[in-house]
């Protein structure tokens, strides 16, 4: 909802940049096979951009509608399977998720890209959500010169194609690791906080801000989920005693979404009965961290990790 309200006002700017898509999908592909594994789905991807198609577009954005229409398959398929599909056009790259599973009427695909439609009720009731997504993937797609179009057959299955126009450029010079070094102040990446109290709140933020980094800072961990389904941080911080959805709760549902990104709890209380409780569950990042340590295990695009610059730190 706050990337709509900042749409209608206005004030949603793109972040265009140079990248690889195919890296792009491998990630998205990678994020989704967990949820539609644990339905018993089979995820496809068929690729014919090649093994590397570097272009300029907001790649957060880009995830963001390709996470969503996946997400979306996923979520509507009771068995069978989702594929996504990328290709060329004349005008830039076609990508296609198309599933086995419930369909939609002429009557709902009318609707299916306004705020707050499903298809109608009895979906919203079966299957959960706002039907927000699907019109903010439309809002995006627009903003970066593209469209969002469906086809489906109810009880068949659904196709959603989503064509960006964008030109392939030569790969990109990455930074050496000698350029890497000489940035011994600056961290880069996204960090979502979830901290409850205010002014513990503040003060972490002023710290991981300080180092480079930037941060999108919730109460509670309802905000928490639906910011990291929706911005894909690199890195979540969880207080474990919040309101409204307590930082354990808020990490199981994350995690049964599909979201992969190390996840650490954050606690003034590091008693061991909670850290054995946190630390048991698979996947989990980690307990207590201190937040030098915490902050040096953000992955920028899931390519290039940080320096273990702070080992030394850790070890005095």
């Amino acid at each position: 909802m706050l990337d709509l309200s900042k749409i209608e006002a206005n004030r949603l700017d793109l972040d265009v940049s140079e990248f690889d898509l195919v890296v792009i999908v491998n990630d998205v592909y990678a994020m989704s096979s967990m949820q539609a594994k644990n339905k018993g789905l089979t995820l496809l991807l068929e690729n014919n951009l090649g093994p590397s198609f570097w272009t300029k577009l907001d790649l957060i954005r880009v995830k963001q509608i390709l996470i969503n229409l996946l997400t979306n398959a996923i979520k509507f398929t009771e068995s069978g399977f989702v594929t996504l599909h990328i290709d060329h056009t004349e005008q830039g790259v076609c990508f296609k998720v198309s599933d086995t599973g419930i369909g939609m009427t002429t009557a709902q695909i009318e609707n299916i890209f306004e705020c707050f439609q499903q298809g109608d009720n009895t979906i919203s009731r079966r299957f959960g959500g706002s039907g927000l997504g699907l019109s903010l993937s439309q809002q995006l797609a627009i903003m970066m010169g593209g469209y969002i179009s469906v086809e489906s057959e109810l009880h068949k299955g659904s196709e959603f194609i989503f064509n960006v126009p964008c030109k392939q450029y030569p790969p990109a010079k990455v930074a050496s690791e000698a350029a890497v070094s000489e940035n011994k102040t600056g961290l880069v990446g996204r960090v979502l906080l979830a901290e409850d109290h205010s002014d513990n709140r503040r003060l972490i933020t002023r710290f991981l801000k300080s180092t480079g980094l930037e941060v999108i800072s919730v109460s509670n961990g309802e905000q928490a989920v639906e910011l990291c389904l929706s911005e894909f941080p690199d890195i979540v911080l969880l207080d474990i005693q919040m309101p409204v959805m307590d930082g354990l709760s808020a990490f199981e549902l994350l995690k049964k979404c599909g979201f992969n990104k190390p996840i650490f709890a954050l606690t003034a209380n590091a008693m061991e009965g909670e850290a054995q409780v946190f630390v048991s569950i698979p996947q989990a990042g980690g307990f207590g961290m201190n937040l030098q340590r915490a902050s040096q295990m953000i992955y920028y695009n899931n390519d290039y990790s940080l320096q273990n610059r702070l080992q030394s730190e850790d070890r005095a």
